[in-house]
């Protein structure tokens, strides 16, 4: 990856599709913080259930004890997620009960504009992302760990 100390911050992607592939790759990683933007069905081929995946995720995946979790508060599993963590979790969503809550989506076909709303007025306000879905802004309106 040619990382260098002068560098400050890198963001990776850790994934599996195998029971144990994840707990070596982030004892290697080491990271700081963590995102989980969803439990799905996309690695069920060797888990057998989106519950088998769930707990992969959940298994020492994310941030050290004193960084920062983030996760989709509207998922099913974020409950689970948030129970196997020593971290600080931020939650973020459409639902009101989130951290950070997106509302007021607009579609078009630039993107989606979307209003985000949250505990830092400097992080809150319009936002738009030349992505389509709704999906996109769950991903779109996680703050920086700062945040």
């Amino acid at each position: 990856m040619r990382l260098e100390k002068s560098h400050q911050a890198v963001v990776l992607e850790a994934g599996t599709n195998h029971p144990g592939e994840l707990a070596p790759l982030l004892k290697m990683i080491r990271p700081n913080h963590g995102v989980i933007t969803c439990i799905g069905r996309e690695h069920l081929e060797f888990f057998g259930d989106v519950a088998g995946v769930a707990g992969r995720k959940g298994a020492g995946r994310g941030a050290a004890a004193d960084g920062k979790l983030f996760v989709n508060g509207d998922d099913e599993w974020a409950g689970r997620l948030m129970e196997r963590t020593r971290a600080a979790v931020i939650r973020v969503g459409f639902a009101a009960s989130n951290d950070w809550c997106a509302r007021g989506l607009c579609l078009d076909k630039q993107g989606v504009r979307f209003q985000v709303d949250g505990p830092r007025a400097d992080f809150a306000g319009e936002y738009r992302i030349h992505l389509l879905g709704r999906h996109q802004v769950v991903n779109a309106c996680t703050p920086s760990p700062s945040g």
